[in-house]
């Protein structure tokens, strides 16, 4: 949705982000959805022997075979002084705000370009080298899968909650074909904004995403771009 008002255009952009980890045990894969901790055995067998699915809060978890755990990150940085303010409908700028399970709200005032894939490649590292988490390695079958979520949410005007990549993990053995035992999915749609911002400041707005960027079990990532939609695919634990 984009805002207009006198000689300022704003748009309210919407992010998401998805914390997913996938569990083999037994020879048999075991999904369990739950937030930010990795139940026991026991605890996990239990909930999907009843109901399949265990869902609670805004995180998604599978585990492949050891207990790997991968989140979203989003970077820190201050804003700049703009993003202060107040907006004409009373909500502040560069302030994230949860509208949804997986969706986030922010105001931001568009950039003059939008960072390319390898900026924001650049951009993330060296957001992660500052904070100690060490540097990714560009994965391309990551970059390709990243890319084609990045696609999907120009035609269809918005992000999808990650369902597109809970999908491809659950039902078409998104782990083997990406080659990695974990997984993890930051996207973002709605604003023009350089690589640096959308590290810096889009992804900085909250925890999850914050905590996945920086996840030390990340060790690649692929990144989409296309218009205003972005998306970043965490691999680690590489097959």
């Amino acid at each position: 949705m984009v805002i207009r008002s006198a000689s300022l255009q704003e748009r309210e952009s919407l992010f998401t982000f998805h914390f997913l980890q996938a569990l083999v045990l037994t020879g048999i894969a075991l999904f369990a959805f739950f937030s930010g901790m990795i139940l026991p055995y026991a605890a996990i067998k239990e909930s999907i022997q009843e109901v399949g699915v265990l869902s609670k809060a805004t995180s998604l978890q599978k585990i492949l075979p050891s207990q790997v755990a991968y989140e979203e990150v989003t970077p820190k940085k201050a804003p700049r002084s703009v993003l202060t303010a107040t907006s004409a409908n009373g909500n502040q700028w560069g302030v994230s705000k949860q509208i949804g399970e997986h969706t986030w709200t922010m105001k931001v005032q568009d950039d003059t370009k939008t960072g390319t894939a390898q900026e924001i490649f650049q951009a993330l590292n060296a957001y992660r080298q500052r904070h100690g988490s060490g540097t990714l390695a560009w994965d391309s079958k990551l970059g390709d899968f990243a890319q084609g979520r990045a696609d999907a949410f120009t035609r269809n005007n918005s992000t999808d909650a990650h369902a597109g990549f809970s999908d491809f993990i659950n039902n078409q053995d998104g782990f083997h074909k990406l080659g990695f035992m974990a997984l993890g999915e930051n996207s973002s749609f709605g604003y023009h904004v350089e690589a640096v911002h959308l590290i810096e400041w889009i992804y900085a707005g909250d925890a999850p995403h914050n905590d996945n960027q920086l996840n030390q079990q990340w060790t690649h990532v692929g990144i989409g771009v296309s218009g205003v939609a972005t998306d970043l695919i965490f691999g680690g634990k590489k097959m």
